[in-house]
């Protein structure tokens, strides 16, 4: 059995997946489109992240594919339908990063009150602009949290260390079990001073956050995105941008095929960054231990000849 693994995984994960007798491993992290197409007819399973997008054309040229894993929580770079219609298996490792992405968004938070990116940013060019770069305090600050899933929830209960009021909005409705206020998206855009999104992607959240919400949103409100690229409209967000209508912007979700998008937002208040949210050695040990034990429900179905170590 061939397993085919074009994303990276730690270490130890990669380590304990090649003492498996039966299967050879494919071990390629930085691998391009053309590569994969060429090395995905030899594999009886794919092990991938969210760097690349699974196409049709991988599909056709995936002859012995028996097994998608996503080793991360999103999915929407794989077309589950279709590997379904093909008899492919599809597995995701759904919670491991859930702390290091809500600490992360904390992180992000503090640094859009404070100016710090501003701040490195100025005396990295040789300025001293301190008096320009006076922040605010996160105490007594409405946070609206757009999505109140297991990162929503974890970022909630951090943030209730700050003495800061906590609002939400959730697909579901109210969570119950939890006294945070549930609220309108845009009611959420008017009464927040920090906005910050974690929703996965799906048909329905592509690009809702738009100019509808934008609209409502207050002035030098703190944006903050550790969900995916694509849930903000962003010809909307450059608009209200150079209105000066937000304090700060952070994006992280960015994927290398992103990167010719955003030039235009050059001199704007906004920050991308390269996927940072789950990119923790705890996150990545805890997502290796998850693959494993995917790997081991899926033992007998692939006849291994050893239990995994």
């Amino acid at each position: 059995m061939n397993i085919l693994i074009i994303d990276p995984l730690s270490e130890n994960t990669i380590c304990r997946l090649k003492k498996i007798k039966s299967v050879k491993i494919d071990y390629f992290p930085n691998i391009n489109e053309t590569d994969i197409l060429e090395k995905i007819g030899q594999a009886s399973m794919l092990i991938m992240r969210t760097s690349h997008i699974f196409t049709e054309q991988w599909l056709e040229k995936a002859v012995q594919l028996q097994a998608v894993i996503i080793a991360g929580s999103g999915i929407e770079n794989v077309p589950i339908d279709l590997l379904e219609a093909n008899n492919i298996i599809f597995k995701n490792v759904k919670e491991a990063s859930v702390t290091s992405v809500a600490e992360y968004a904390i992180c992000l938070i503090l640094m859009g009150l404070r100016n710090v990116y501003q701040g490195i940013k100025s005396i990295g060019e040789g300025n001293w602009e301190k008096n320009q770069l006076i922040g605010n305090e996160i105490r007594r600050k409405t946070i609206g949290l757009i999505g109140f899933g297991n990162i929503g929830k974890a970022i909630a209960s951090l943030l209730c260390n700050f003495d800061v009021e906590i609002i939400y909005t959730n697909e579901s409705g109210r969570v119950v079990g939890y006294d945070y206020e549930c609220v309108e998206l845009k009611e959420l855009a008017k009464r927040s001073d920090i906005i910050c999104i974690q929703v996965p992607l799906t048909n329905r959240t592509y690009q809702f956050i738009n100019n509808d919400v934008f609209s409502n949103v207050k002035r030098d409100c703190v944006l903050i995105n550790v969900s995916r690229y694509d849930v903000i409209a962003m010809d909307a967000l450059i608009e209200k941008l150079k209105q000066g209508i937000f304090k700060h912007v952070y994006i992280d979700p960015i994927e290398k095929r992103h990167l010719k998008t955003i030039s235009e937002f050059k001199n704007l208040p906004i920050s991308f960054l390269p996927h940072l949210g789950a990119n923790t050695y705890e996150a990545q040990e805890r997502v290796g231990e998850e693959l494993i034990k995917i790997m081991i429900d899926l033992e007998t179905k692939f006849n291994f000849l050893c239990s995994l170590p």
